[in-house]
């Protein structure tokens, strides 16, 4: 695992557990994690996921702790950075329309 500290939490439809730490990314498929460095989806200086949400199209929403936003589903992913506010997150929610909405810190 990128870091002993876990900060999210959230499984996939595929069985696979996913955990958010201050350094990144890592995924559990039962026996092995797998580390995935949040480089790969979104630029400095968001780095360590701190919340989670599965989507209910079996997306995974991760809430950044420079207050970014990532969106992960299969092999794709779109990053969502522009208008928000640089501060930690501390909360997803999905409404009944599939927005999706973030809380911040303060």
């Amino acid at each position: 695992m990128p870091n002993n500290t876990v900060s999210g939490l959230a499984q996939t439809d595929d069985g696979y557990l996913w955990l958010g730490t201050p350094n990144g990314l890592a995924r559990f498929d039962g026996v092995t994690f797998e580390d995935f460095s949040p480089t790969n989806f979104v630029a400095p200086p968001n780095r360590g996921t701190i919340v989670m949400l599965r989507g209910r199209d079996d997306a995974l929403w991760l809430g950044l702790d420079r207050g970014g936003v990532v969106r992960l589903h299969g092999r794709d992913s779109r990053t969502f950075t522009a208008g928000l506010p640089n501060v930690i997150p501390n909360g997803l929610a999905e409404d009944a329309e599939g927005a999706l909405w973030v809380a911040y810190r303060g």
